[in-house]
C-alpha cells in the first residue's frame, strides 16, 4: 500500500463541482414533506436505473411512493447545477488542479467513452487518479485502463481544471432564501415550477420580441469601469450598454471626447470638462440611448453560401466574400474602410485604395477594433462623391449611420454598409498583453493569425510566426482565442446586444457559415464557406455581383448570433480577479488549456526524475 507521512494514513480526494449548503438541504427536505405531506425516508442522487447519465435525483416516501424525473425528483439537482448554493471558496477553489491532497483521487469518469471505447456500459465507470511515480496500487489494473491524467481533464472532469463559476443569481437567490424561505429561493430559480433552470428564463428573456431593459447578467459586470462622460454628466444612460462605437467622440464639435482604455482594456469615452460646452450632441449620437431599433433594416431579403477561389480563401477567415464585395469598390475608385493590425498588432479600422492596404483587413481579428477618425473620414469622402464600403461590427456601423444622420441628416445612396456575425467584442488591452506573452517567450512577432487553415477551416487554430522562425502553433498561442470563445472577456454590453437579430444595421451582412455541410455539403471543401446575407435592395444587387453563390432558404443558415447575445461566462468575474491579481499569464494558466498543458509537463517531468532517481538507488544496491 502506498502511505502517506506517517507511514500508516491513506487518504483519498474526490473529484468535487463544489459544496452546497447543509442548512440549504435541510430545508428542500422540510420543503418535499410540508409539499407532499409524507416524511422522505430515502434519497438517490445517482439512480442508475435508466443508466448513470441520467439528469435526475430519485426520492422516496413514506407512503412507498418515488419521485424521479418529476419536478421533486429535479429540484435540488437543479439548484446543485445552478451553483447559486456553493459555499463562496468553491469558486476559488485552490484544489481544482490536477496536483491533489490525497494519495488518490476518485471520480465519476464523464466521457470515458471518448477516450477508450469498450469501457462504457451504462452501470459506471470511475476515474481513479494516482501518482505515476508509485511502485503499488491500490488493487490490481490492467495495463490497457491505465490513461494520461490529460484525459481526465479534456475528456471528463472541467473540476480539475478550473473552479466552479459564480452564478449571477447568486445574491438574488440567498435574499429571495432569506426573505421566503427554500420555496422562494428555488422559485427564483425557476426550478420547483414549470421552469426547470435558470437558463430557460433568460433563454425565454433573450428570445421575447422586446430587448430586455436589463441584462440578467449585470451583477457579474463592474458599471463603475464603464461609466462614460465625466463628473454630472453621462453620455450613454446605461454605461453597461456602451459598446465603445465611438459615435460621440466623432460627433463632438469641441473635440472633447477622447477614448480611453479602462481596467479591463476596453475603451469608454471620458470629456474632457475643460472643452465641454454641454451641447449634448453626444448623448444623440449614442445608438444606446433610446431605441435601438431605429439603426436596423428589415428583415433578411436573401442568403447565400459563398466561397471565392482557392487564392482568396487563403489570406481569409471564411470564403472569402469580403474582398468579391470590397475589390470592385476599389477597382472604381472607391474607398474601402476595415479592421487591420497596426504594426504593434493593436486593431484599427483603416482606409484603404489599394489592394495592398484591402488585404489587410481580410481575415478575422477577435478584438475589439478602434474606429478613430473613421466616421468623419467617410463622411469627407461621400460629400466628394466617391463610393465608401464601411465594415465593421453591428454596433460599429450602428455608430457610423448615428453619426452621418447627426452630421449629414443620413446616409448616401454611395455608403455600402457591411456588418459582421459578431459573437461579442473581446478586449483590445487583453490581446496587447498576449502579445507581450508570446513576444517574452519567443521573440518579436511579425505577424499573427485568427484561424490559420493550414489545417483546414472547421475549426480555430491560431497562428503566430517571430522574427526568423516558421508558423507557430500551440496552447499558449491560442490561450487568447480560449478566453474568448468562453466569453471571458466579453464586453458587457455583448450580454444584451439590440442587433444579435435577424434584422441587420447593414446592406450586407457577412459571417463563417457554419453547418454548411448540413445543407450545402457540396461547396464545403474545408477551405471556407461565408454566409451572406442581403439585407437591402442595394445589398442584394451588390451581391449579384460577386459570383456563382448558393441561395439558401429560412432556416438553412440559423446562426445563433442572429437569434440571442453572447452570453458571458459565470466564470468571468473570477477571471478578471485573477487577471487584475497576477497580470495575463496568472489569468490564461488558471482558466485555459495552456495552464493545463504546463502542469501535465511538470507533472510528467516530476515523475521522470522520481523514477530516474529510483532506478539509480537501486542500481547501486544490486552493485553492491
Amino acid at each position: 500500500m502506498p502511505n502517506s507521512e506517517n507511514g500508516r494514513l491513506v487518504t483519498c480526494d474526490l473529484v468535487c463541482a463544489g459544496a452546497p449548503s447543509p442548512g440549504l438541504w435541510s430545508s428542500f427536505l422540510a420543503w418535499v414533506e410540508a409539499r407532499t405531506g409524507q416524511k422522505v425516508v430515502g434519497y438517490d442522487f445517482r439512480p442508475k436505473r435508466a443508466g448513470v447519465p441520467l439528469g435526475v435525483e430519485s426520492l422516496e416516501l413514506s407512503d412507498g411512493t418515488r419521485h424521479e424525473g418529476d419536478v421533486l425528483g429535479k429540484t435540488w439537482r437543479n439548484i446543485f447545477g445552478s451553483g447559486a448554493a456553493f459555499r463562496p471558496s468553491c469558486h476559488v477553489c485552490p484544489y481544482t488542479v490536477l496536483e491533489r491532497t490525497g494519495d488518490f483521487t476518485l471520480g465519476d469518469f464523464w466521457g470515458v467513452d471518448k477516450v477508450k471505447k469498450g469501457i462504457d456500459d451504462g452501470r459506471g465507470v470511475s476515474l481513479v487518479l494516482a501518482p505515476l511515480t508509485s511502485s503499488e496500487v491500490f488493487f490490481p489494473v490492467d495495463d490497457a485502463d491505465l490513461l494520461p491524467a490529460q484525459a481526465a481533464v479534456t475528456k471528463s472532469q472541467p473540476a480539475l481544471s478550473h473552479s466552479h463559476a459564480v452564478s449571477p443569481s447568486r445574491p438574488a437567490f440567498w435574499s429571495a432564501y432569506v426573505t421566503g424561505g427554500f420555496a422562494k429561493a428555488a422559485s427564483f430559480l425557476g426550478v420547483g415550477t414549470s421552469m426547470n433552470t435558470l437558463k430557460r428564463k433568460v433563454k425565454a428573456l433573450i428570445a421575447s420580441d422586446k430587448p430586455a431593459k436589463t441584462s440578467p447578467y449585470c451583477s457579474i459586470f463592474d458599471a463603475s469601469l464603464y461609466a462614460t462622460g465625466r463628473e454630472g454628466y453621462t453620455i450613454c444612460e446605461d454605461p453597461l450598454r456602451c459598446t465603445g462605437c465611438s459615435a460621440c467622440m466623432a460627433v463632438c464639435p469641441k473635440e472633447a471626447i477622447a477614448m480611453v482604455p479602462n481596467a479591463e482594456g476596453f475603451l469608454v469615452p471620458r470629456i474632457n470638462p475643460d472643452k465641454c460646452v454641454s451641447c449634448g450632441r453626444c448623448r444623440k449620437a449614442c445608438p444606446s440611448n433610446g431605441d435601438a431599433a431605429r439603426t436596423l433594416k428589415s428583415a433578411p431579403l436573401r442568403a447565400y453560401a459563398y466561397r471565392n477561389d482557392d487564392e482568396v480563401r487563403a489570406h481569409s477567415s471564411s470564403g472569402g466574400a469580403f474582398w468579391a464585395l470590397a475589390k470592385p469598390v476599389i477597382d472604381e475608385g472607391g474607398v474601402v474602410y476595415g479592421a487591420a493590425f497596426d504594426d504593434r498588432f493593436a486593431v484599427r479600422h483603416i482606409r484603404c485604395e489599394d489592394e495592398v492596404s484591402l488585404r489587410r483587413c481580410c481575415g478575422s481579428k477577435y478584438v475589439q477594433s478602434d474606429v478613430g477618425d473613421s466616421y468623419a473620414s467617410v463622411r469627407a469622402d461621400l460629400a466628394s462623391g466617391r463610393t465608401v464600403l464601411f465594415s465593421g461590427t453591428p454596433c460599429q456601423v450602428a455608430g457610423l449611420k448615428s453619426y452621418l444622420k447627426l452630421c449629414s441628416g443620413g446616409g448616401s445612396p454611395q455608403l455600402i454598409l457591411v456588418d459582421l456575425l459578431c459573437h461579442g467584442a473581446a478586449s483590445p488591452g487583453l490581446f496587447s498583453d498576449h502579445v507581450a506573452f508570446l513576444e517574452s517567450r519567443y521573440g518579436h512577432l511579425t505577424g499573427f493569425e485568427f484561424r490559420n487553415k493550414d489545417f483546414g477551416w472547421h475549426g480555430y487554430r491560431n497562428a503566430a510566426v517571430f522574427d526568423g522562425d516558421g508558423k507557430r502553433f500551440g496552447y499558449d498561442v491560442s490561450a487568447y482565442q480560449e478566453v474568448f470563445n468562453f466569453s471571458y472577456a466579453a464586453r458587457p454590453a455583448c450580454s444584451r446586444c439590440p442587433y444579435a437579430c435577424a434584422e441587420r444595421t447593414g446592406d450586407v451582412t457577412l459571417g463563417d457559415y457554419w453547418g454548411v455541410e448540413r445543407y450545402c455539403p457540396s461547396i464545403d471543401d474545408n477551405r471556407g464557406v461565408s454566409l451572406v446575407i442581403a439585407c437591402t435592395d442595394h445589398g442584394n444587387s451588390l451581391v449579384q455581383c460577386i459570383g456563382p453563390a448558393a441561395k439558401l432558404e429560412e432556416g438553412q443558415y440559423g446562426q445563433r448570433v442572429l437569434r440571442q447575445p453572447c452570453i458571458p461566462s459565470n466564470d468571468r468575474t473570477a477571471f478578471w480577479n485573477v487577471y487584475r491579481a497576477g497580470g495575463y499569464v496568472a489569468a490564461i494558466k488558471r482558466f485555459t488549456r495552456y495552464g493545463v498543458a504546463r502542469r501535465t509537463v511538470r507533472n510528467a517531468r516530476k515523475a521522470l526524475r522520481g523514477l530516474t532517481e529510483k532506478m539509480k538507488g537501486l542500481a547501486c544496491r544490486s552493485s553492491a
